[in-house]
């Protein structure tokens, strides 16, 4: 039952997918991706590195990462040896060519969005990568690949059609992470508890002025000192960490996508100061919001 609510209160989106070919001599450095995203091995074998975690490729494995993931994907039985490279993937919307002989490692990599009532972000809480290792005639293979169709061909409507149809392999990516009815991955504890939840809702939307303990304790009708223990229980953060980084995820997108000043941004999102902001941006990215802005738009004024 709970599943189901789950399910039914969700809302599945993506940004456009990229093809990423990765040789045997040079490894592919994503460096750290801001949002939670789909891989998806089309073509070769070789492994994932997810910060410390490390995960084995081959045809039909299926990836879910958390935001905030470094990521480095090698080709092969390759560790250590090879060099690295940031070099580009290209847009799906080019061709896959995952039929060869080279070696290579193929990936379709893409940010993914499913928000859960509107506003919590049901990967947003991932402290490991969803895995899936899947056969040739699977389902959700199957279901990836008409996405992948869908938009490699580009047809009047893709975008909508490819993304009822991720929303269906999102389905029944859940339905194997859960038994009867109930899931118990640690990330979803967070949508069970309603008090938790309204917690949430109201950190996400108070962007611009981010609500006390007080408050989040008031609008999940509890008393603050049991409020901060189910908070900390629950999201393994403190509601001062919890809104820093959905702030955080916040400026990182209004970087990418706008011009406005970084001054402007800090206060969009919640920051009395640059400094204080370009501190705290820092510290989550590991690199200024100027250096951050140049690398995914290139430069604009701040």
């Amino acid at each position: 039952m709970y599943l189901d609510q789950l399910l039914e209160d969700l809302t599945v989106d993506f940004e456009p997918f990229t093809v990423c070919r990765v040789g045997l001599e040079v490894g592919l450095d994503m460096g750290m991706v801001g949002e939670a995203a789909l891989h998806f091995v089309t073509s070769g074998q070789g492994i994932l590195r997810i910060d410390d975690k490390v995960v084995s490729l081959e045809p039909g494995v299926v990836l879910i990462t958390y935001p905030g993931a470094r990521l480095q994907a090698l080709a092969g039985d390759a560790r250590n040896r090879v060099r690295l490279s940031g070099l580009p993937c290209k847009p799906l919307s080019e061709g896959r060519s995952d039929s060869d002989d080279t070696g290579d490692l193929v990936m379709v990599c893409g940010a993914l969005s499913a928000v859960y009532q509107g506003s919590q972000g049901l990967f947003d809480q991932l402290d490991a990568p969803l895995v899936a290792r899947l056969a040739p005639d699977d389902e959700i293979c199957h279901t990836l690949g008409n996405v992948l169709d869908e938009l490699e061909v580009g047809r009047v409507g893709a975008h909508a059609m490819a993304r009822s149809l991720l929303e269906r392999c999102l389905i029944l990516l859940l339905r194997r992470e859960c038994r009867d009815g109930d899931c118990t991955l640690p990330w979803m504890a967070a949508l069970r508890d309603e008090r938790m939840s309204r917690a949430l809702v109201l950190i996400r939307s108070r962007i611009t002025s981010p609500p006390s303990v007080r408050e989040l304790a008031d609008v999940a009708g509890m008393v603050r000192s049991t409020f901060l223990r189910r908070f900390l229980d629950t999201f393994g953060r403190s509601p001062r960490k919890v809104s820093i980084g959905i702030r955080m995820d916040q400026a990182a997108s209004l970087l990418r996508t706008g011009d406005a000043p970084i001054k402007t941004v800090a206060a969009r999102t919640g920051f009395l100061s640059r400094s204080h902001f370009s501190r705290s941006f820092k510290r989550t990215f590991d690199q200024s919001p100027e250096d951050y802005r140049r690398q995914n738009t290139g430069p604009a004024p701040g």
